[in-house]
């Protein structure tokens, strides 16, 4: 049954704002930013849709792509995957997604990058050796079904609002110098059962400058993401931004 729909509604457009204004607002300037590694997809589905994966729903992936999507998750799920990138850098995560009874849904996730071995060179291009890159970061998340109505009986014609957050601790190092830096996500998921279409919007990595060993300072690589799903002619349309 609904609860306090306009309530509800006020609250997912006024995310829906703070989301834009934060997206207009984010620094984009390469080479002012770190913890890149935060925006690699994690997941075969995910890199299907170019990374973004805002809308999709009830798998452990949600961790990483929109938490809110966790929120239909009816069994404890893990899941584990690994690949090499470019330049033989390997990146993967280690996902538990855990429904906490009547409450919600829990998640925890470990995602990690490493960069292999890259020759450390002078300015005139002698050799110093070499050095890596590691990058770590412990997610923690939480979601819930906020809002849903069945309408005329049947839950084909209801609609649902999830909602859902993330906690991150964010660890890089590059050779001898080590940073960190605290974030969240927040992510919301509207869902129409009549016309098979889920609209989501994610607001990924606000939180505390990273900050290095000596004092530097850089921001962390924020934004924010939209995606719409429908099954209405048959196929499934996806369109994510």
């Amino acid at each position: 049954m609904m609860k306090r729909p306009i309530t509800w509604l006020i609250l997912f457009l006024l995310f829906l704002t703070l989301a834009f204004q934060k997206g207009l607002s984010a620094e984009k300037a390469v080479g002012t930013q770190a913890a890149s590694f935060l925006l690699l997809p994690y997941d075969a589905k995910s890199l299907g849709r170019s990374g973004v994966s805002s809308s999709l729903k009830g798998e452990a992936t949600c961790i990483y792509g929109n938490p809110a999507g966790l929120s239909s998750i009816k069994w404890r799920e893990i899941q584990v995957s690994g690949a090499e990138w470019l330049a033989e850098i390997n990146y993967g995560s280690v996902l538990l997604a855990l429904p906490l009874s009547k409450f919600g849904v829990g998640g925890v996730g470990l995602f990690y990058l490493n960069s292999g071995s890259i020759p450390k060179l002078g300015s005139s291009g002698e050799n110093w050796g070499d050095f890596s890159v590691t990058d770590l970061a412990l997610n923690l998340s939480f979601s819930r079904e906020a809002l849903s109505s069945v309408k005329g009986g049947s839950a084909l014609g209801g609609k649902s609002l999830s909602i859902g957050g993330t906690f991150k601790i964010i660890q890089e190092q590059i050779d001898d110098k080590r940073g960190y830096a605290t974030a969240f996500d927040l992510g919301a998921i509207y869902e129409i059962n009549l016309l098979r279409t889920r609209l989501g919007l994610t607001a990924k990595n606000w939180g505390s400058a990273f900050s290095w060993a000596g004092g530097r300072k850089e921001s962390l690589p924020t934004s924010i993401n939209f995606g719409f799903t429908s099954n209405f002619f048959k196929e499934r349309i996806s369109l994510s931004m």
